[in-house]
Order: structure tokens, then sequence, then C-alpha cells
């Protein structure tokens, strides 16, 4: 069996700033807060560590559980609507076609490495109408740390496995620095995609197994994540 994890936010959707606009509206519900956060890094970044560092640099304290869990509800209250008004939402060229004919296969097991939440996850892939292709995930809910996200993607994928199967490959899909230092520090394969925010030539420096500028050529894309490794 294969098992194959996907970034979401610049991997396989762009959502035109719908999660950052979720998490300003949730702190402004919740704290009066009135910043749209645009000095806040996102990228490759699981949704606990953003929220944290919001807690720190705009209100000057380490949140409790409990604080930062009550910015998750709000968050996850807001993101639906804020989807709707993202008119530049869109699957990423080649994404529905990759996944499409990856599904098909008995031997694949597609999943998710995100720092988005799994109710945020599942916002976000249902808008665009591929959440039902993905069977397991590692979230930014089962860790603040990549390398665990991709891990827990992995146990979770693992645990699919029939008697008799065993795992020949794995690979991380993303579009980050941070998805590709994971990918490695887990020992899976990588396969980066320069359609997020940061050039190939950046994301060649990290040293990933495969750097693309995007994920439009479908057949490359299949050949790379399905051949023999």
């Amino acid at each position: 069996m294969r098992i194959i994890l996907f970034d979401i936010d610049g991997t396989l959707i762009n959502s035109d700033g719908a999660g950052r606009r979720s998490i300003a509206r949730a702190f402004n519900d919740c704290y009066g807060l009135e910043s749209d956060l645009h000095d806040i890094e996102f990228h490759g970044r699981a949704d606990n560590g953003i929220l944290r560092d919001v807690f720190e640099t705009k209100l000057g304290k380490s949140p409790s559980e409990d604080e930062l869990e009550k910015i998750l509800e709000n968050l996850v209250r807001h993101l639906p609507e804020e989807l709707q008004r993202s008119e530049n939402y869109r699957l990423l060229d080649g994404v529905a076609e990759i996944l499409e004919e990856l599904s098909r296969r008995k031997d694949v097991i597609l999943g998710l490495e995100t720092g988005n939440t799994e109710p945020a996850a599942e916002l976000k892939l249902s808008h665009g109408g591929i959440w039902g292709y993905f069977r397991c995930g590692g979230y930014g809910s089962d860790s603040d740390i990549r390398s665990e996200i991709v891990r827990h993607g992995i146990r979770k994928a693992g645990s699919l496995l029939e008697p008799g199967q065993s795992v020949e490959a794995v690979w991380v899909v993303g579009d980050t620095p941070a998805d590709i230092e994971a990918g490695k520090a887990v020992g899976v394969h990588v396969l980066a995609t320069a359609t997020g925010m940061h050039s190939l030539d950046l994301l060649c420096t990290c040293g990933p197994d495969v750097a693309l500028p995007d994920l439009s050529n479908v057949p490359q894309v299949l050949q790379i994540l399905l051949e023999d490794s």
C-alpha cells in the first residue's frame, strides 16, 4: 500500500484568506481585537501555534487551553461564511483530477497533513467538493509540530490497513518548507509544489525528493507518486 498525505492551503486549494479572516473575527468576538492579522505568519503553521502567536503579540499573554478552545470554536463558526465570501476560492490546477485518479486505486490511502484543525479542514475542503476523497489525516488539532502532524497522519492511515497489507511508500505533498522539513524528519518522500507563497527555487533548497512549479501536469504527478520507490 502507498500512503499519500496532502497539505491543504496552497497545495490543494486557495481559500482566498478565509482562514485568516475567520481567526481575526474570532479574536474580535472574544477580546475586541481589531486587526486583520496581516503581520502574523500563517503559512506552514498549525492553527494552535498561530493562535498562541496572536495571543502573545497582540494581547500580551499566553493563552490557557480553554481560551484556545474558545477561539477555535469561533473560528469554525465564522469559516463557512468567510469561505462563501471568498470570490477567489478555487481548487488548484490538477488537484481534482489527481485526487479522482488516486481514489480509484486500491493500493493507495489518501490522507491529509495540515495545520488546520480537523473541523476547519473539513469545511475548507467540503467547500471545494473534495473532502470525501480523504480517509484519514494528521491535523493541527493533533499537534503544533509539523513532523508530529505527519506522524499522526501516517499512524491513522496505517490503522486502515487490512491483514496482510504493508506500506510500500509514504509521500507528503506540500507547498512550504515546513512540509518538506516535516517529511524529511519522519523519513518519507516529499513532493513540493510552488503553488503557495514560496518559490520553486526556495523549495528546492529545502531538499524535497521532487519539486514542481504546480500540479497541473497530472500524468507527471501520478507517475511520481506511484512509481516504485
